[in-house]
C-alpha cells in the first residue's frame, strides 16, 4: 500500500462527500486506502459514507474524541508506506496526493510534505507554508506586522512571505489541512499528542519531527482546494476555549511556563487594545448603518476578544 489517507470528520457531511469524491477521482498511479474517523456526527455523515463510499474504512466514535485522538485511531489502522492527514474541508486537484508521494519517494531526508492550498477562486491561500510558532511569530500575527512586512525574515516568518511560494522549499511547519508523513516518522517520533484536542496539532508535530532530525517540505506543484476559514458563523466559545488551551499547552510543553505566560500576557494586552477600538466602531456602525453586516462583524469581534480575556485569566494545570 503506497498511501493511507486519514480524514477526521465531525458534522461536515457535504464537505466530506466532496472531499471523498475528489480523492477517488483525482488520485491515480498509486495504491491507496481511505480511512474516515467520525467523531460522533449527527448529520448523517456515517450513513453517507457507508452508502456512497463502501470502500472507505470507517471508524465510528460515539463522541467527539478530538482531532489528535481521532487521527491516531486512523494512523494505527493505516497500512500505507506514507500516511496523509487530510481535512474534510478540502478538495484534491490534479493528482496532488500522488505528487506528494512521488516527492517523498525521491527524498529520503523528507519526513513530511505539504502542498499549495488554494481558495475556491484558485488564488493561493495564506497558511500553505508556516514558520515555527514562537513568541516572535505570535507578536507578528497579533500586531499584523506580518502583513505590513511580508518579505521581512523577522516579521514575515509566520507565513514565510520572504520565500518564493512558486518553488519547492523546506519549511518549519506543515499545516494540518494536508500533510503526508512517512511511516518511519511515526515510529521514530510517536503519534500525535492527545492532550491537544483541537488547534495546534500542526505546530506541535512539526516541531517534534524537526527535533528528531526530519525535514519538512512544501511542494507547490501539488494543489488542494481548502475551504478553511470561510465560515461566517459566530465564534463558538467552546471551540475558541479549546483552541487557546492548546496554544498555551504548546508554549508550556516546548518553551516552558515563562514563555507560556508571556504569550498569555500578549493575548491579554492585544485584546484590551482591540476592544478599546471595537466599542466605538460598534457605536459608529449602529448610527451609520443600523444593525447591519458591519455591526454584526464588530459584535463578533467584541465577543471574540472578551472570550480571549476570560481564557487568559483562567488557570491551566498542565502535566
Amino acid at each position: 500500500m503506497d498511501l493511507s489517507i486519514v480524514i477526521v470528520n465531525w458534522n461536515t457531511l457535504d464537505l466530506l462527500r466532496d472531499c471523498l469524491e475528489s480523492v477517488f477521482k483525482e488520485t491515480a498511479g498509486i495504491r491507496f486506502e481511505v480511512i474516515v474517523v467520525d467523531n460522533g456526527s449527527t448529520d448523517g455523515s456515517i450513513e453517507m459514507v457507508k452508502k456512497d463510499f463502501p470502500d472507505v474504512r470507517l471508524i465510528e466514535n460515539h463522541e467527539n474524541r478530538g482531532y489528535s485522538t481521532a487521527n491516531n485511531q486512523g494512523i494505527e489502522l493505516a497500512e500505507g508506506r506514507y500516511i496523509c492527514l487530510l481535512n474534510s474541508d478540502t478538495v484534491i486537484i490534479d493528482n496532488a496526493l500522488a505528487k506528494l508521494n512521488q516527492f517523498l519517494d525521491g527524498n529520503a531526508e523528507a519526513g513530511a510534505i505539504t502542498c499549495l492550498l488554494v481558495n475556491p477562486d484558485g488564488s493561493p491561500q495564506f497558511g500553505s507554508a508556516l514558520g515555527e510558532t514562537n513568541l516572535l511569530y505570535m507578536l507578528s500575527v497579533e500586531t499584523g506586522l506580518y502583513k505590513k512586512f511580508p518579505k521581512s525574515r523577522v516579521w514575515g516568518k509566520p507565513f514565510l512571505g520572504y520565500l518564493d511560494h512558486s518553488k519547492t522549499h523546506e519549511l518549519e511547519v506543515c499545516p494540518s489541512a494536508v500533510i503526508t508523513i512517512r511511516r518511519e516518522v511515526f515510529e521514530n517520533t510517536g503519534l500525535l499528542d492527545e492532550n491537544i484536542f483541537f488547534g495546534t496539532i500542526d505546530w506541535d508535530y512539526s516541531l517534534r519531527m524537526r527535533r528528531k532530525g526530519w525535514k519538512l517540505f512544501f511542494l507547490p506543484e501539488a494543489k488542494v482546494l481548502h475551504y478553511g476559514g470561510k465560515s461566517k458563523d459566530p465564534i463558538r466559545k467552546e471551540l475558541l476555549y479549546k483552541d487557546y488551551v492548546s496554544r498555551f499547552y504548546y508554549f508550556w510543553k516546548h518553551y516552558g511556563w515563562v514563555q507560556m505566560n508571556m504569550y498569555r500576557l500578549l493575548i491579554l494586552l492585544m485584546s484590551i487594545c482591540k476592544l478599546v477600538f471595537i466599542f466605538p466602531l460598534m457605536f459608529y456602525s449602529k448610527l451609520s448603518y443600523g444593525l447591519g453586516e458591519k455591526y454584526e462583524q464588530a459584535w463578533n469581534q467584541r465577543n471574540k476578544h472578551l472570550m480571549r480575556l476570560q481564557i487568559c485569566l483562567s488557570w491551566f494545570d498542565f502535566k
